[in-house]
């Protein structure tokens, strides 16, 4: 977070809240939880992400996550919806290709 210009951590620690909270009401495992935290982190040490791109970090990091852990992930109209709106599906699809080439699809947890 020390190289983050744009949010601080009160920003990423709404974000997490905002993740347990969406996480809890699709009733995914706790490891999905675990990994999602670990890609925001992992890619927010790398790269700089502006406020308004910051929650499409963080539904993009449980897409991902939940695709690596879950049975049944949910769909990504499930994903729009949790963000009330604020994407649009192919953002998302974009922001996952691009999450997980900065991560060298890297999924392990460190």
């Amino acid at each position: 977070m020390t190289s983050q210009e744009h949010i601080k951590w009160s920003m990423r620690s709404i974000l997490v809240d905002w993740i347990i909270t969406t996480h809890c009401g699709h009733g995914y495992v706790p490891e999905t939880l675990y990994l999602a935290i670990n890609i925001i982190d992992r890619f927010l040490a790398i790269r700089q992400v502006s406020m308004e791109k910051l929650q499409l970090v963080g539904i993009t990091a449980l897409c991902i996550a939940a695709k690596y852990e879950e049975v049944s992930p949910m769909s990504i109209a499930d994903y729009l919806a949790a963000t009330d709106g604020g994407y649009e599906r192919d953002e998302i699809l974009k922001a996952e290709r691009y999450i997980l080439g900065m991560l060298n699809w890297d999924m392990t947890c460190r």
